[in-house]
């Protein structure tokens, strides 16, 4: 019996397409307020920091020097010159993925306001979180440039495979909005 054929998973099938053209209907309508909230979340983000927004450049790069420090000088596991770049690279995607999990989870308690004074999705605050991520991956990608820039003097480690970074932040954010609605409803 082929389980794709039966008649309760054209159903599932179908309340499935339902239920996400009525989420993206929502999500399309009220984009204006998405954009307003990914830009106050960003402001909040760096309101108290003296540097503002050139900590999400420094962040990942004093996070690389300090692991660099404990695990290439003091484990002695600097086996290749292009360490640095695969500490970076995990720190960034690790940080994306901290930064929108952990702002998406008390993001419908604190807009609680708005949520029942205005009729405004509840999908609408974790996609805020997670564009918000997005942008600061994306700052972050210039130290990662950066990195690789420093790196090169020694190895060559430019390729046009770095634009496939491109194809991944997509499977990325979407992970991230699903761990965010998740986490936001506990």
């Amino acid at each position: 019996m082929n389980i794709f054929k039966s008649p309760k998973f054209s159903a599932f099938k179908d309340r499935a397409k339902e239920v996400l053209t009525k989420q993206k209907r929502e999500l399309i309508k009220n984009k204006n307020i998405v954009v307003q909230l990914v830009k106050r979340g960003i402001k909040l983000q760096y309101r108290n920091s003296a540097i503002g927004v050139l900590w999400t450049i420094l962040n990942p790069l004093l996070n690389m020097f300090v692991m660099y420090l404990v695990f290439g000088t003091i484990f002695k596991y600097n086996d290749d010159s292009t360490y640095l770049l695969y500490l970076l690279c995990g720190n960034i995607i690790f940080n994306t993925m901290r930064a929108a999990t952990t702002q998406s989870l008390p993001i419908l308690v604190y807009n609680r306001g708005l949520l029942t004074k205005n009729k405004i999705s509840y999908n609408v605050f974790p996609l805020s979180c997670n564009v918000s991520a997005i942008v600061n991956f994306l700052f972050s990608f210039i130290a990662l440039l950066a990195v690789m820039l420093f790196v090169s003097i020694k190895t060559p480690v430019f390729s046009p495979t770095i634009f496939l970074t491109i194809l991944m932040l997509p499977a990325l954010f979407l992970f991230n909005y699903g761990m965010s609605l998740i986490l936001s409803a506990l």
